[in-house]
Parts: C-alpha cells; structure tokens; sequence
C-alpha cells in the first residue's frame, strides 16, 4: 500500500471525489426532473469509465 502523501495515493483520492461529485450532481438533477434518467445512466456509466481505470 502506498504512503498517505504519495502522488498515486492523491490522484486515487481525487480522481474517487470526483467520480462521486459528478455520480451526486447527475443523480440530484435527475431526481428533482432536470435530467432525464437517461441522462444519469450514461453521466454515471462515463464517468466510471473514464475516472476509474486510472486509478
């Protein structure tokens, strides 16, 4: 496992905040009707997609 302060151990952290962020935004604007839930499926499916492998 990697130290706390190494520059993997930040870009895994940053890149799993933003996944979420984009995951939160994308769903709060789905569940209140701005977004067609279509729309979320495909942010949600995206964003981990493109973040994630770069972990």
């Amino acid at each position: 496992m990697a130290p706390p302060g190494d520059k993997k151990t930040i870009n895994k952290r940053q890149n799993t905040i933003a996944t979420f962020g984009v995951k939160g935004v994308c769903h709060a604007l789905g569940a209140v009707g701005i977004a067609n839930m279509w729309h979320v499926i495909f942010a949600d499916t995206g964003i981990g997609l493109f973040l994630l492998p770069k972990c």
